[in-house]
């Protein structure tokens, strides 16, 4: 697990593919992170984010029906509270202009698809390491 971020991380994954949250899940139960919620939209997400809960980080998919993940990622960067908010992007696009307007957009990470408990170690490390600069 990235020593950066703690078990106890408050995790929140956003995917239409169920199989695919399943996988998130799996891959960050096996890191050691067990406080995870997923959402089958950004829309939904979006309305968790707005309740009470509270997250340290969000990893989400850029292509979902209703609601990208670039505009998930613009629509919580123009709220205050959510400015700061990590955002890793993980997807199976290679169209890096694409990947850019996410980046744009506010992301501070990403991973490519298929994801792997390797791959998400590496983001999540990097993520970290971005978000908590030594020194």
């Amino acid at each position: 697990m990235p020593a950066q971020m703690p078990p106890s991380t408050r995790i929140l994954i956003v995917d239409d593919s169920a199989v695919f949250r399943k996988v998130v899940l799996k891959e960050l139960a096996a890191l050691g992170f067990s406080n995870v919620t997923d959402s089958p939209s950004a829309r939904a997400a979006l309305e968790l984010l707005k309740s009470a809960e509270q997250y340290a980080l969000l990893i989400c998919d850029i292509h979902m029906p209703e609601m990208t993940g670039v505009e998930l990622i613009t629509a919580l960067r123009e709220d205050s509270r959510f400015k700061k908010l990590p955002v890793l992007v993980v997807s199976s696009e290679s169209d890096k202009s694409v990947i850019a307007k996410a980046v744009i957009a506010g992301a501070n990470g990403y991973a490519s698809k298929p994801l792997t408990q390797e791959r998400l170690a590496v983001a999540l490390g990097q993520m970290a390491e971005k978000l908590n600069p030594a020194g």
